[in-house]
This record gives structure tokens, sequence and C-alpha cells, in this order.
């Protein structure tokens, strides 16, 4: 009977996402360090139930995250175990495919052929390939229950729908902040923009009542539109951050908004993290903390990393689309903080849908 020596796993994939593991629990142990440090500060900053509320969610968002560092680093020696054990079984694999060879049995890709003589050599080739065949094969399925005990690994809060709704009610209103400031930021630059451009053409009322060089060109109506613009624009930055009630000028609370709507630069990274970087430069720290404890969340609950991480990358993709398409649609016309809230309803809208239905989703393009 033929033997196949077919291994259908990829050692290099294990290692790459091991990387990017232990990539993501670096991350989340740093961000973990600054919500704790932002909670210690704040103990002499803001004072009060509101203070009090602040602090207990900051800590167990903390502690969260430590758990989730912990769970993906974890989750990280499990694959690189893994790979290393199917290095070696692969290498028993091709052991027994040269064997075969050796003594003029067929090989075919990973099959090895019945022998084609009744001679003592290749019948005690085509035994011994066998042989390392099984016993590789015996060894690859205990790697496969060591990696899924490592995946499987710690349960308890990780998966308990309390920690769900916890770091999710912990990071809207952190998110929803950091947006509203963002927001704000990027109108104000958008008001310089047009301020200047009005300006200009002011300059250009003074010299002659055309530009020069452009005698079809208006300069005062130019000069209207864009001190209008401008007007608009600065209208929209204050009722962005009208809604933040001054938290952005608070000595903690200000540095925990700008840090959480701010992105990793990964200047230099290399490998998968510098492949990954142009994309992770778009993704605020708050959704990638997010997206991490999503994936312990769901790893630890029993799905496969690929899974999991397919879900949660896609869930976080879907909202920071979401938000901006919909800030997008509303332009100047009605720009300004309710239309934002209104954007980052719609992402998280979105981006829970999806979670909730990612089996019927992952089942399609399956």
């Amino acid at each position: 009977m033929p033997v196949d020596t077919a291994i259908d796993a990829d050692a290099g994939s294990c290692r790459a996402t091991a990387q990017w593991l232990d990539t993501v629990g670096r991350d989340a142990e740093t961000t973990s360090d600054r919500i704790d440090a932002v909670r210690r500060q704040s103990a002499g900053a803001w004072d009060g139930t509101a203070g009090d509320g602040f602090r207990d969610q900051a800590r167990r968002l903390g502690t969260a995250g430590d758990q989730v560092a912990g769970n993906a680093r974890s989750a990280a020696r499990a694959l690189a175990d893994f790979a290393g054990s199917l290095d070696a079984v692969q290498a028993d694999m091709a052991r027994a495919r040269a064997v075969a060879a050796d003594a003029g049995l067929p090989v075919q890709g990973d099959v090895i052929g019945d022998p084609t003589a009744t001679t003592t050599a290749q019948e005690r080739a085509f035994d011994e390939a066998s042989t390392v065949a099984s016993a590789a094969r015996v060894r690859y399925a205990e790697a496969q229950d060591r990696l899924r005990a490592g995946l499987a690994g710690p349960t308890g809060v990780l998966d308990s729908p309390g920690f769900t709704w916890s770091y999710r009610g912990a990071l809207v209103p952190l998110a929803t902040a950091s947006t509203l400031a963002g927001a704000g930021d990027a109108w104000a630059r958008v008001g310089a923009r047009y301020g200047e451009e009005a300006r200009l053409w002011q300059q250009a009322l003074l010299v002659g009542p055309a530009a020069p060089g452009a005698s079809s060109v208006n300069p005062r109506a130019r000069y209207e539109e864009a001190r209008r613009l401008a007007h608009r624009s600065d209208a929209a930055a204050a009722s962005n951050r009208r809604l933040l009630f001054g938290l952005q000028d608070r000595p903690v609370i200000g540095p925990a908004i700008e840090v959480s709507g701010a992105a990793p630069r990964l200047e230099g990274a290399g490998g998968l993290l510098g492949r990954a970087a142009p994309v992770l430069r778009a993704v605020p720290y708050a959704s990638l903390f997010t997206t991490t404890a999503g994936i312990g969340v769901d790893v630890a609950a029993g799905r496969s990393v690929e899974s999991a991480t397919a879900k949660n990358v896609t869930q976080t993709a879907a909202s920071i689309a979401t938000t901006a398409g919909v800030a997008a649609l509303t332009g100047l016309a009605i720009a300004g903080g309710p239309a934002t809230l209104v954007a980052v309803g719609a992402g998280f809208a979105v981006s829970w849908a999806i979670g909730d239905h990612w089996d019927t989703i992952e089942g399609w393009f399956t």
C-alpha cells in the first residue's frame, strides 16, 4: 500500500504568526503600562466619584491588558514550538522519500509507491520508509495536540462576557474622546488653510480687480468663499471640542486621549511587522488594543488563531472605514461634534454587527 508523506502545515507561516503575536503581546504590555501610569497620576488630579470610577475602569483595563499580553506570548511560544516540531517531521518525511528513491521505489510528489520488483532491497527500503513516515506522523499528531493545548490556554476572565463588555465599555468613551479631539484638530487645520487662502485673495484685492495672470478670476468672490469656508471649519473644530467638556486640557486625561488617538510610527520595522507598517500607522492605539484583546478573548474561548485574527482585524478595519466614511460624507454641510458622534456610533455598530455574525461571514468566504 502506498505511503503518503504529505504534511498539511507550513512552518514559515507558523513562525510569522508567532512573531506577530509576540509583537502584539509587547504592545499590549506597553499600553497596559501607560494606562496604569495614567491611573496613578490621576489620583492627584481628579477627585470625586468620576475620578474614582475612572481609576476603577483603568485598573481593570490594565489588568486585562497584562492578561492579553501573557496570552499572546503564550500562543506565540506554542506556535514557535509547533514550527520546530514541524521542521523535524518534514525532515523525517523527506528522509523516508529519499530512502525509497535510492532503492528504486516509485516516488511521485509526496507519495511513495509500492515496490515494483520483488527484490529484498526494495522491500527492505519500503518497510524502512514506511516506519520512518509512520513515526513522523505520530510525532506530528503529538505536536498538534501540544499546539491545541497551548492555544486553548488560559480560561476564566478572558472568555467571560463580563470581561468582553468591561474592556469594550472602558474603551468606547476613550475612543470617542480621541476621535472628537482628532476631528477638532483636523477641522482647525482645514480652517487655517482656508484662512491663509482668504488672506492671499485679500492681498490680490489690494493689487487690483483681478488676480495677476488670471483675469477671469474674481478675487472678491474667491476671498469671500475662502473666508466662509474658514469660518465653517473653525466652527466645526469648536463644535467637536465642546463635546469634550475641556477633558482634553486636563493634566492626566488629556495625554490619555492623545495617546489613544495616536498611531504607532514603526520606523525601521522589518519582517512581517515592516510589511504591515503602512496599515498599522493608520490604526490608533485604542483600536490596536481592542483588536489584541478581542483576539485573546476569542482564542481563550476556543476559536482558532487564524479565525480570531481575521475576525478582530476585520472588525477594526470596518469600524475605522465606517467612521471615516460617514465623517467624510458629512463634509462642511453638517460637520461638527454631533456629526462626529454619529460617525463613531456607526463605526462601533458595524464592528459589533460583524462580531455578532462572524461565523456566517466567515462561512461565506470559506
